[in-house]
């Protein structure tokens, strides 16, 4: 009943998709490409191909090591969902087949799978296309979650977790990135054999080739990274306090079309706030920089002092902590840990991150950070020890991947 519902809504939209995609195509050989992806029409492959789908440019970063272990074992597709994912992955794998995944339509699908021999789906985290996982079942292509993660909201949605466990259930593996997300599979009673083998993102520790580093600048840098819309709002008296404080803030929004928002809203504040495509390196007579260009936050991983990780104060949950840790960089997080839970509780039991409850003790940290930057170290530095224990994930999934058969 419920997927009947869904693939009504789904048709009623489709035409409008397809005709959106349409228009967008005819200004960009990129979006041309996506829109022929989109609809099944991909480049054609004549041998038999793993699939690994990441949707955006941070998840083909979170799956670096894996998609390399596998390009040496398999003829490799990888396929995304967004712009940014797609030129990601052409820039680490030039030589690989870089594919839209497409509308989540059975018939588009079965062409799109037919096109690209594709003989095993491996599934980056959580993306949930009921059509797709239903068409790869139908079609004998074997469907495997990698690094599974869901939304403990979703769970309670009577509606989604309907559509979830139909989906789910056209699975052969579920591998979690953690206990806690595996319990979370468990509580939906579903078919697939479902497994923790831990988070590959901690294998992915790239140290970015700046030579600049955070002694180069007279002042220091405070970074906000991947904050979400209004996030910025919320920690406006922090902002304030940075600046007073002689320190530089260096904001990275997690969708770049949010820069100019940001921008405006700090210009009409008073701050004198400087786009990083404009200023370049150059920004020390900036009080705030937003980060405007992609592929640049690892730069600001190296030069900054202290990090604060947004999603943390919405709804969306925490983004990726482990990369600035990776950097000894100290982190503070605000409340909403749901996206990495277990991986926050080990780092907080090893005093190498710092939890704020609320807005409130959030500020308090940075207080405290601004007066005495240096004391904070020793927290960056338990960190990184905290997350290097659980480094060699990557070759327990290959091996599970190799021997039921998913790497073909």
């Amino acid at each position: 009943m419920y997927l009947f519902i869904y693939n009504l809504i789904f048709f009623i939209l489709s035409p409008f998709l397809i005709f959106t995609g349409l228009i967008k195509s005819f200004y960009s050989t990129l979006y041309k490409k996506k829109f022929f992806d989109y609809v099944g029409i991909s480049k054609t492959s004549k041998i038999a191909s793993t699939c690994v789908h990441c949707s955006s440019l941070g998840e083909i970063n979170g799956a670096v090591n894996l998609l390399q272990e596998i390009n040496k074992k398999a003829n490799l597709i990888i396929s995304v969902g967004t712009i940014s994912g797609y030129k990601r992955a052409k820039e680490l794998f030039k030589d690989n087949n870089i594919i839209f995944l497409p509308i989540d339509l059975s018939f588009i699908i079965n062409i799109w799978l037919k096109r690209n021999n594709i003989k095993s789906l491996i599934i980056y985290e959580t993306e949930i296309w009921p059509n797709l996982y239903k068409t790869c079942k139908n079609q004998n292509v074997k469907v495997c979650l990698v690094n599974a993660r869901i939304s403990k909201n979703n769970l309670h949605k009577f509606f989604y977790s309907s559509l979830v466990q139909h989906a789910l259930n056209k699975c052969d593996f579920i591998l979690c990135k953690s206990n806690y997300e595996k319990e979370k599979f468990d509580s939906l009673n579903i078919l697939p054999k479902i497994l923790n083998l831990g988070n590959l993102k901690y294998d992915y520790f790239e140290r970015n080739k700046t030579t600049i580093k955070r002694n180069h600048y007279s002042k220091k840098i405070i970074l906000f990274a991947s904050l979400y819309k209004n996030e910025h709002k919320i920690l406006f008296n922090v902002l304030n306090k940075i600046y007073r404080k002689g320190f530089i803030a260096v904001i990275a929004p997690r969708h770049i079309s949010q820069s100019e928002k940001i921008y405006n809203f700090l210009t009409l504040n008073d701050f004198n706030v400087g786009l990083y495509s404009e200023t370049g390196d150059s920004f020390e007579d900036y009080e705030i920089i937003i980060i405007d260009s992609f592929g640049m936050l690892k730069n600001f991983y190296n030069l900054s002092s202290l990090t604060f990780v947004g999603g943390s104060l919405t709804k969306r949950g925490v983004q990726n902590i482990l990369e600035p840790i990776s950097f000894e960089n100290p982190v503070i997080i605000g409340p909403n840990i749901e996206n990495f839970h277990e991986e926050i509780m080990n780092l907080k039991n090893d005093n190498g991150i710092l939890y704020g409850n609320n807005i409130v003790e959030i500020e308090n940290y940075f207080e405290t950070a601004l007066n005495d930057i240096e004391s904070f170290k020793k927290i960056g530095v338990n960190g990184k020890k905290s997350i290097e224990c659980f480094a060699g994930v990557t070759k327990e999934y290959i091996d599970f991947l190799t021997q039921n058969n998913l790497i073909l």
